[in-house]
């Protein structure tokens, strides 16, 4: 598509070479025609020069690709310059199309008005054609189309091809045979060359393919602590590996590395032998780094001396992969094949996986040790959370923790409920601090002498700020973090402990049955003073298995908390900032991330003082469109909230409600925050206008209103949005709140879905 400074450049650029064409015919023909071996000779090495600046890679060797750029841009100048002017005319129409938009468009208009204006006046002058073939080949050099592989070289023959033929038949019959000897010459080099690479390839097959396979499998017996069968595969691997390296640059093999196409495929294999070397020689550190070494947790002491140890060794082997992860990006050429260069992108992408590994974990360990209390005491909050009844960040918690952190020792110093709280220090004289959009949003629901109010803001970072700052007033003393958990995520970490046995409960309670005990079953089946403690007492008895015996390894466990940690049912925050950036990093902070693009977020606040949440289930329907020449968004989304509770047959706890007048029983009462960084046009709650709250938090608008669904009822509130997207490439921000059921999710922008399942939650495409 011709865009508006194309246009402009060709109205300057077109005259600007006709009038510069013209100046010449016409000031100074007879210097042309005086001249004329000379000046096409000088004009030939000219475009070499300039050839030999225009970045062309068909080896990948610097010096080599200038050479050959700047030989064959010369006898192609020499060559094309041999065309009549109509055939040289025809070629600049098409140098001129086929630039616009790239890296040959200038020259190419350029090019065409010095043809026109030759063609129009010195057509009697064959050396001032030279100026033409000049602009041709400088613009067929330069040309940079968008496409499929190979498109530039393809536009850039049909450019020169045709004058080039018509140059050849210009020429005399002798000087014809002599230059089809020189490329008979240059194409049997080539082929003969070619074929030394045929050979160092299969050569250096079977050792790269075994060296992959040792590879992996000392990257899967150093994961399973065996570090034995893992140093002796890696050896066997960085021997495969060498084997290949040799082959592919054994002096034979070496003249093929100077052919064009094939000295990249050459250079990249050699890369990947050489970076499977440098790779397999410290696999065994490597793979150990990753893995943070043999580092145990026992009896809930971290050993901070082996923590402090790793540090190092993290460092150097994320330096290793780094080297090896740029020497094969140094290797990618436009002039590769499109499934080597596809695997070649593949293992750079891979490499880079393992440097974001190895440097995330030489940040924690940087950062552990302070955070485990090697340099003093440390003390975390910790809120037991039940989506049940939900908050902002996964649900009210009716018990809490406090666990100390001293020289690698983890204890549980305290566990209360938390009435504790609402009653502790001095209720009266409490002040309310936190992040200035938290205190304009929920000051009003008396959160300093409320705790079930805190959790109310879906950003875990800004309910630590919070808890931070009331807790020493609520009897408790300074704290350096706070870590949220449900029951979600104590499902996941009884797969580190195994089952538990709960006082009060007639079976173990275990990762696949933990989620719906803690939910529901506990209500229904415990007397009211049992039911009270039975979730803290769950929570109290796990933490005191996991610091109590052998925990796994800590890739087990990170892989085993890693869904979990995702889907927000374990969060963890500091008031320091610098581990608070390593968490951050690492996703652990149950944070609402900023805006990039779009972003839509739903969340729902038990506001009837009951477990009705366990039963409710919501969708979301996002539909966008986005104009790509004005930028103006239109948007509407639709939340729809499903009641699924019974009028009768539980407990009053769990379908009953707090107030006053008390609604019907099974009825659930909310409040429903819709976050989104676009305006609000209109509003409708079951169909009809309505009026909800306009606030802002978290650098997005915020859109609220309370709503009551009856049992078994359904209800939805449709927001009509509007905006300016700015940027081609659409992307799509969906914040998930910590539900009992997972969100269903669709969206589509300008007709096209982008997203419609319980587990996606980023999504790109491109705005037509």
């Amino acid at each position: 598509m011709i865009r508006l400074d194309d246009t402009i450049l060709l109205w300057l650029t077109l005259p600007g070479g006709f009038a510069a064409a013209a100046i010449v015919a016409y000031v100074a023909p007879g210097l042309v025609r005086r001249h004329g071996r000379g000046f096409r000779l000088g004009v030939a090495l000219a475009s070499g020069a300039a050839a030999a600046f225009a970045g062309t890679t068909p080896t990948g060797i610097a010096w080599w690709d200038a050479v050959l750029a700047a030989s064959t841009a010369a006898f192609l100048t020499s060559l094309v310059a041999r065309a009549g002017l109509r055939v040289l005319t025809a070629a600049a129409v098409a140098a001129a199309v086929l630039g616009i938009g790239s890296g040959g468009n200038t020259i190419g208009l350029l090019t065409l008005g010095v043809a026109v204006a030759i063609l129009l006046s010195v057509r009697r002058a064959p050396s001032a054609a030279s100026l033409v073939a000049f602009g041709l080949v400088q613009a067929a050099f330069r040309l940079d189309l968008p496409g499929p592989h190979g498109a530039s070289t393809v536009g850039a023959a049909a450019i020169l091809v045709p004058p080039a033929v018509a140059g050849f038949r210009a020429m005399r019959s002798r000087a014809r045979r002599r230059h089809l000897r020189a490329g008979a010459a240059v194409a049997a080099t080539a082929v003969a060359a070619a074929s030394l690479a045929a050979v160092a390839f299969a050569l250096a097959r079977p050792g790269l393919e075994r060296g992959v396979a040792r590879a992996t499998a000392g990257l899967t017996a150093a994961k399973g602590a065996d570090q034995e069968q893992a140093a002796a595969a890696f050896d066997d691997a960085e021997r495969s590996f060498a084997e290949a390296e040799r082959s592919v640059g054994a002096w034979w093999a070496r003249p093929a590395w100077l052919v064009p196409i094939v000295g990249p495929h050459l250079r990249a294999l050699g890369a990947v032998a050489e970076t499977g070397q440098e790779l397999a020689a410290g696999g065994v550190r490597v793979a150990g780094a990753a893995d943070l070494g043999d580092l145990r947790i026992r009896d809930g002491v971290v050993p901070i001396d082996k923590l402090r140890r790793l540090e190092p060794e993290l460092a150097d082997a994320a330096d290793t992969v780094t080297r090896a992860r740029a020497r094969l990006a140094r290797t990618r050429s436009t002039w590769l094949l499109p499934q080597v260069g596809r695997r070649l992108d593949t293992q750079v992408e891979r490499l880079e996986d393992v440097q974001g590994t190895l440097e995330s974990s030489r940040d924690v360990v940087h950062i552990l040790p302070a955070v485990l209390g090697a340099d003093g005491p440390r003390r975390y909050f910790l809120a037991v959370q039940t989506p049940a009844e939900l908050r902002g960040t996964g649900g009210f918690f009716g018990s809490f923790g406090e666990i100390t952190a001293v020289d690698g020792k983890l204890e549980l110093a305290r566990f209360g409920r938390l009435h504790e709280l609402n009653e502790g220090g001095n209720p009266a004289t409490r002040k309310l601090t936190g992040p200035a959009d938290y205190l304009a949003r929920y000051s009003r629901f008396g959160v300093a002498n409320t705790w079930q109010s805190v959790t109310l803001s879906p950003d875990w970072p800004s309910v630590t700020e919070v808890i931070a700052g009331l807790y020493p007033q609520s009897g408790g003393a300074p704290i350096d973090g706070a870590i949220a958990v449900d029951p979600a995520g104590m499902a996941a970490l009884l797969k580190l402990t195994g089952p538990l046995t709960v006082p009060g409960w007639p079976v173990p309670l275990t990762a696949a049955n933990t989620e719906k005990i803690l939910l529901h079953d506990q209500y229904v089946k415990l007397p009211n003073d049992e039911r009270i403690d039975f979730l803290g007492d769950t929570a109290r008895t796990l933490f005191n298995r996991l610091t109590a015996g052998e925990l796994p390894k800590p890739s087990s466990i990170l892989s085993t908390l890693g869904p979990a940690v995702a889907q927000k049912r374990i969060q963890m925050a500091s008031t320091h900032a610098a581990e608070q950036e390593v968490y951050a990093r690492l996703h652990i902070t149950g944070a609402m991330a900023p805006v990039s693009g779009d972003f839509l977020g739903l969340i729902t606040q038990n506001a009837s003082g009951s477990k009705i949440d366990y039963f409710l289930h919501r969708s979301i329907d996002y539909r966008v469109t986005v104009d790509p020449v004005t930028s103006k968004l239109a948007a509407t989304l639709k939340a729809t909230l499903r009641n699924e509770a019974p009028a009768s047959g539980l407990p009053g706890y769990v379908i009953g409600n707090a107030l006053e007048p008390p609604l019907p029983t099974g009825t659930s009462r909310l409040y429903v925050s819709i976050y989104t960084p676009w305006f609000l046009r209109a509003a409708r709650v079951a169909g009809v206008p309505a009026t909800v709250e306009s606030e802002s938090e978290l650098g997005r608008n915020v859109y609220s209103t309370f709503v009551d669904l009856p049992p078994g009822g359904e209800l939805s509130i449709e927001l009509d949005l509007a905006g300016w997207y700015d940027g081609a490439a659409y992307h799509l921000g969906v914040h998930r709140q910590p539900t009992v059921h997972p969100d269903k999710v669709t969206a589509t922008i300008n007709g096209d879905d982008l997203l419609d399942d319980d587990i996606v939650t980023d999504v790109r495409a491109t705005v037509r």
